[in-house]
This record gives C-alpha cells, sequence and structure tokens, in this order.
C-alpha cells in the first residue's frame, strides 16, 4: 500500500507539468506501448498476464474508455514503472528496482475484485 501511496504522490507533485487535461490518447497509447514492450502487440497476453479481460486492454488501447486509477495502480505495479511514467510516455525501463512485481492473481480490474 505504501507504494500506491508514493506513486499516487509522485503523479499528484507532477500534475502542474502534465498537459491539461491529460487526453485519452495519452492513455491509450501508453497501453499500446507497454504491450507492445511486453507481448510483442499481443493483447490477449498482455491481458493474460495482468489478468484483465481482453476487451477491456483492448478497449483502452483503442481509447474507448479508461481505467480507473486503481486499475492503473495495479498495472503499473506489476509492470514495475511508476504512474507518471505511463502516462508520460517516459522511457521503458528494461529493469527496475523501484517497484517489486506483484503476483498476477493480485492484479485484477476493479469489477472483478475491489482494493482492501
Amino acid at each position: 500500500m505504501l507504494l500506491y501511496i508514493y506513486t499516487v504522490g509522485e503523479l499528484l507533485a507532477n500534475t502542474p507539468h502534465l498537459p491539461k487535461p491529460l487526453k485519452r490518447e495519452i492513455v491509450a497509447q501508453a497501453f499500446c506501448r507497454y504491450v507492445n514492450q511486453f507481448t510483442e502487440g499481443n493483447t490477449a497476453a498482455f491481458a493474460r498476464m495482468l489478468e484483465i479481460p481482453k476487451n477491456k486492454v483492448w478497449m483502452w488501447q483503442m481509447g474507448k474508455v479508461l481505467p480507473e486509477l486503481n486499475v492503473i495502480l495495479k498495472i503499473c505495479f506489476t509492470l514495475q514503472v511508476s504512474v507518471l511514467e505511463f502516462l508520460t510516455q517516459e522511457t521503458l525501463k528494461e529493469t527496475s528496482s523501484k517497484f517489486p512485481a506483484t503476483p498476477q492473481n493480485q492484479v485484477r480490474d476493479s469489477s472483478t475484485k475491489s482494493l482492501k
């Protein structure tokens, strides 16, 4: 939980420097970038890796809908990137010691499992 607080704090601290409003296209591009990085563009494999329905990941990639912040937090935690990196399209890191990976079964969409 402390890690979530840190990454949200980092995002809030940098909010004045982010484009206003944060556009749907930026989130869609981020998802496309990470799907390409982690699963060579395979949306279904990326969705399986995160245990999120494939259609939700596809809709995020297409910019049809936006994921909730708690879902983005879980995804970023698993991918070992900060939310700020995810949303600002900063350079992807092959490895990061800042964010330890969480078991895949802990990453769920808020519609399937709520945060405690």
